[in-house]
C-alpha cells in the first residue's frame, strides 16, 4: 500500500463568502454574495437594485459564522490532524465601500491569523474581492 510522505501537509480551505458570516459587522460593506438568496435560481433572482428583501434567506449572512467561532473552528481543525489552512477574507471587510482610500482596521481577522499560526505549521490568507467571483458593489 502506498503511503503519504511523513512531511505531507494535510489541510483544508475556507472561502470568505461561505464561512465568514457577520455580513455587516465591524464596518463590512455589502458584496454580491450577500445579496444571493438560497436555491438553484439564486443568480437569476439577484435584485438589479442590489437590495435585500425582508423574509428572504441569504446564506452568507450567517454562513458557518467563522467570524465569531474561528478559535473553536481552528482548534477542531488541529484536532483532525490538519497542518495547513487556506482561508480568504472578504474584500468588503477591508474596503467596505469598494473605493476607500485606506483599509479598515481588522483586529478580529488579524487575531484569527495569529491563532492559525499558533495552531498550524503553515497558514495562508487571501482576499476575495474585485478580481474574484465575489466583487464588492460600486
Amino acid at each position: 500500500m502506498k503511503t503519504f510522505a511523513k512531511n505531507f501537509l494535510w489541510g483544508g480551505a475556507l472561502a470568505a463568502n461561505q464561512c465568514e458570516g457577520a455580513y455587516l459587522e465591524d464596518g463590512k460593506g455589502l458584496e454580491i454574495c450577500d445579496l444571493l438568496e438560497t436555491g438553484k435560481d439564486r443568480f437569476i433572482k439577484l435584485d438589479p437594485a442590489l437590495e435585500l428583501h425582508e423574509g428572504r434567506v441569504y446564506p452568507s449572512h450567517e454562513a458557518i459564522d467563522f467570524y465569531h467561532h474561528y478559535k473553536e473552528d481552528i482548534a477542531m481543525f488541529g484536532e483532525m490532524g490538519m497542518k495547513c489552512l487556506r482561508t480568504s477574507i472578504a474584500w468588503s471587510r477591508i474596503f467596505p465601500n469598494g473605493d476607500d482610500a485606506e483599509p479598515t482596521r481588522l483586529r478580529r481577522i488579524s487575531y484569527a491569523v495569529f491563532c492559525l499560526k499558533k495552531k498550524t505549521a503553515h497558514t495562508k490568507a487571501s482576499l476575495s474581492g474585485p478580481s474574484s467571483s465575489s466583487p464588492s458593489p460600486a
